[in-house]
């Protein structure tokens, strides 16, 4: 299985060269502000979309508990190796999507904005998901950043 992650450098280089080939450098020195915001809503709603896709038919209080990652231990004694796989991958997801959300709260400011992060990442999580909770707290980043020029 590592040898599949190999060629990814490989792959990103291709894509960078496609990429300068396919959209050249503007002529004139502008901002990349709105090509960066679109990117990002175009990823929340991608991210949105595929969470309501996996959650809106499951949508239960016993289906949505499933996704959380259990504390009990499960070896080969106890569980199969899809049991064992299916506990990784969620705290896997958790820890990942857990320490990238909570990395954003070093975009606050201030302490309203350190609370209003903490809120978009609860509330976004829950409702959205985990990638769209981001890639919201991504543009309203920008949105303070472009306020800064």
């Amino acid at each position: 299985m590592t040898a599949l992650w190999q060629i990814f450098p490989v792959a990103v280089s291709l894509t960078q060269q496609l990429s300068q080939k396919l959209l050249p450098a503007p002529k004139t020195p502008t901002s990349g502000h709105d090509t960066i915001i679109a990117g990002y809503v175009l990823t929340f709603i991608a991210s949105a979309t595929f969470h309501f896709a996996l959650v809106l038919p499951h949508l239960s209080i016993d289906n949505l508990i499933a996704f959380l990652p259990s504390f009990a231990p499960v070896s080969r004694e106890t569980g199969s190796l899809v049991d064992i796989m299916t506990v990784m991958m969620k705290w896997d997801m958790a820890i990942g999507s857990g320490a990238i959300l909570l990395t954003s709260l070093w975009f606050a400011k201030s302490f309203t904005q350190f609370v209003g992060l903490i809120v978009a990442i609860v509330g976004g999580t829950v409702t959205v998901g985990p990638a769209a909770s981001l890639s919201g707290i991504l543009i309203w980043r920008e949105a303070q950043l472009s306020k800064q020029l």
